[in-house]
């Protein structure tokens, strides 16, 4: 007995469903159609692509050391460190927060707002 394609097809085409439940007994069906037939998945859909592999060019694993550490570098640099940026922007404003908050701080306080107080009122007599 050969294997009903067409019944395989349909099947697969319920897997699209929006119901899980059918969406498994599908997948199940197709799975018992096959074993009936002593037929795998594999066989349907032929092998898998092998990795492509550049001749002379060794792999990750007979990289020397150094070579893979400047290509770690190299990964880390494109992934970008923007989190150290975030961690002393928090930093900052931690402090400027407790600088502007804390009792201790009032004459700095004081100083950081007189000087913003004076440089708005210079920009505001420039516009005039």
């Amino acid at each position: 007995m050969e294997l009903d394609k067409n019944r395989l097809v349909k099947f697969l085409n319920m897997t699209d469903s929006q119901h899980d439940a059918e969406v498994l007994i599908a997948i199940r069906k197709a799975n018992e159609l096959l074993r009936l037939h002593s037929v795998k998945w594999i066989d349907l859909v032929g092998t898998p692509p092998r990795p492509r592999v550049v001749p002379g060019e060794p792999r990750a694993y007979e990289r020397r050391p150094e070579v893979r550490r400047q290509e770690y570098r190299r990964q880390v640099r494109r992934r970008g460190s923007g989190w150290v940026w975030w961690l002393v922007l928090a930093a900052f404003v931690g402090i400027a927060w407790a600088i502007l908050t804390m009792d201790a701080f009032d004459p700095i306080r004081t100083y950081i707002m007189d000087t913003f107080d004076a440089v708005q009122m210079d920009i505001r007599t420039m516009l005039r």
